[in-house]
């Protein structure tokens, strides 16, 4: 794993490259942390892009929040860019996995809100869960021990 860094204008681009999974993650923050000091001036923005990055664990999640918290700390922003697909079987996806350790929720069984109900009638909550079944091509749910995986996928255009 490798971090590059090069001011432009306003802004730091860091080009990272290679696996971040828990045996890169502490390199990556050690690596990363350092070079994100310059967004601590008002207004600096920071890009990361992801696109030599073939996978990242949730220790590197870890990693990239820690990098926002320091940015938005000192009133500067960061973003992410050029996430890599995933080819499965030749199609291109953009898969993305959610998994977290807490209670069995699938939001699959929820249902729908009544968008034509009147504000006042209408529950509270399920919109987000609305706009993830608009948005994406695929989702599923699967408990694997004590972890919900939620998994979000959108075919990319060939």
């Amino acid at each position: 794993m490798e971090c590059q860094a090069q001011e432009i204008a306003d802004a730091i681009l860091v080009r990272v490259a290679g696996r971040i999974d828990h045996t890169t993650a502490r390199a990556f923050e050690d690596t990363l942390l350092p070079l994100l000091d310059g967004c601590s001036r008002e207004g600096k923005k920071a890009l990361l892009d992801l696109g030599g990055v073939p996978y990242m664990s949730s220790a590197g999640l870890r990693v990239l929040t820690l990098a926002a918290k320091q940015c938005w700390r000192c009133n500067g922003e960061i973003a992410v860019a050029t996430l890599q697909p995933r080819a499965r079987n030749g199609a291109q996806q953009f898969v993305i996995e959610l998994i977290d350790t807490g209670e069995p929720f699938n939001i699959l069984t929820l249902p729908s809100p009544d968008l034509m109900a009147d504000l006042e009638q209408r529950l509270v909550g399920g919109l987000g869960v609305l706009f993830i079944r608009a948005l994406m091509d695929h989702v599923a749910y699967r408990r694997e021990g004590a972890r919900n995986i939620l998994q979000l996928m959108v075919q990319l255009p060939h």
